[in-house]
């Protein structure tokens, strides 16, 4: 391979990986240079824009080289990264590879970055979809809706109408035909009738009315089980149920079935069953105030899964066996801290997380990422963190952001991240980055 430029010593790195006692490993590369593969016959120019050393810990070691990546969309923000991988390397002591792992902004404004915090966002077919409160994202004008290709990194506008008022929630049915959307807008195209809620058919662009019941201060939160949608509305916090097939929603809402129930912050899908998710959730009129409580898709009906906070479940999500729930205990098993806990849902058995996680003030998104791993953000200081399940250890993932978190997304390799802050690992993001795992 030829290196086509000449070198740079700003943009130069050179690594020097170390165990202590043995051999050493030295790489030398020009990062935003051009080599010449030629494969097959065929001469082909490649840009340098990562890299990863996996080391045995013996004499050779093998140099992985990140070509045309993705997110080095642009000169500027390579040269903003190049000074921060040195620091991403990790010491080669305990174990038998180097990895790099690091936050980048997804852009900066005008080029990849939002004019407002981002609250929502989802990845389906290598489409990033990015919902808030902005007007601009990516150099174009996009209020609060827009789609960034993965494949081909362009920003785009989402569908044929102009939404009047922040997205907060979305969702995407099973089949991956439609796109969900909720939030405080009153009209989509200047249709007024249709408000807080609406739906996107992906393949023509064409947005549609539901008819959806009166969500008065807005529609925060979104979950889809098979052909069953739910959504929460803010001030009632009533649950109400639509039918995908049909276009239909049922009257009343779900959560009329209930005794009694407080403020509802979230509610999350997993098979056949809605979890709820909130502050004294009551089953019936004998019962105990719950955080959480479990509706039943086939049946319609509610049951108890023993949630032993008496306080505020603010976020919920669920991996194997065990559903995670963060919020305020009250109770064991984690007594009057802000922390996170999980229930074996086969028997309802609750337990701590240990160690508990610090300072989780207010958790805004939970997320199982493609290794199983917890991954917690939100208002508190740090922003992310990672548990990982099968070794119950924590780790700060935050990358130095200067302000919260409120939205976690990923693909098959990568983490997504949305909220209020402007920079990220000390480089501009304006609300969006990424996490390359």
């Amino acid at each position: 391979a030829e290196i086509e430029n000449n070198k740079n010593p700003k943009k130069s790195i050179n690594v020097k990986v170390w165990d202590g006692t043995g051999p050493s490993a030295f790489l030398d590369y020009d990062m935003g240079d051009y080599i010449m593969l030629d494969i097959k016959g065929t001469e082909t120019s490649y840009r340098v824009l990562g890299m990863q050393l996996v080391w045995d810990g013996d004499t050779f070691g093998d140099v992985v080289v990140d070509l045309n990546s993705l997110f080095y969309s642009n000169s500027i923000a390579l040269q903003q990264q190049i000074d921060r991988l040195q620091n991403m390397l990790n010491s080669g002591n305990e174990g038998d590879n180097i990895y790099i792992n690091q936050w980048f902004g997804l852009g900066v404004s005008g080029d990849g970055g939002s004019d407002e915090e981002i609250r929502c966002m989802l990845v389906h077919n290598n489409i990033l979809y990015v919902g808030g409160g902005f007007l601009r994202i990516g150099g174009i004008a996009a209020p609060y809706i827009a789609q960034y290709n993965l494949n081909t990194r362009v920003w785009s506008t989402v569908g044929n109408a102009v939404l009047n008022n922040d997205v907060y929630s979305m969702a995407i049915s099973d089949d991956g035909l439609v796109l969900f959307l909720g939030g405080l807008f009153t009209n989509v195209g200047g249709v007024a009738t249709i408000d807080n809620f609406v739906k996107l058919t992906i393949s023509s662009g064409l947005y549609s009315d539901t008819s959806a019941p009166s969500f008065n201060t807005g529609c925060f939160s979104i979950a889809i089980s098979g052909d069953s949608l739910f959504a929460l509305e803010t001030s009632s916090y009533d649950v109400s149920k639509y039918t995908i097939s049909t276009n239909t929603w049922t009257s009343p809402p779900i959560t009329d079935a209930l005794f009694d129930h407080g403020p509802i912050f979230t509610i999350y899908a997993s098979g056949n069953f809605l979890y709820v998710g909130g502050n004294g959730l009551n089953l019936t009129a004998i019962s105990a105030e719950e955080g959480i409580l479990k509706y039943a898709v086939g049946t319609d009906t509610w049951s108890s899964i023993s949630a032993p906070m008496t306080a505020a479940v603010q976020e919920i999500v669920v991996s194997g066996a065990y559903l995670y729930a963060a919020g305020i205990w009250n109770d064991e098993p984690s007594s009057g801290s802000d922390s996170i806990a999980r229930c074996l849902l086969a028997t309802n058995t609750w337990s701590s997380i240990d160690p508990p996680l610090v300072y989780p003030d207010d958790v805004r998104a939970l997320l199982i990422d493609n290794d199983g791993n917890l991954i917690v953000a939100g208002l508190f200081t740090g922003n992310v963190y990672k548990y990982v399940i099968s070794s119950g250890e924590w780790f700060d993932m935050s990358g130095g952001f200067d302000d919260y978190v409120t939205a976690l997304a990923f693909d098959e390799n990568d983490i997504y991240a949305g909220g209020a802050f402007t920079t990220v690992e000390g480089t501009s993001s304006k609300m969006l980055a990424v996490y390359i795992t």
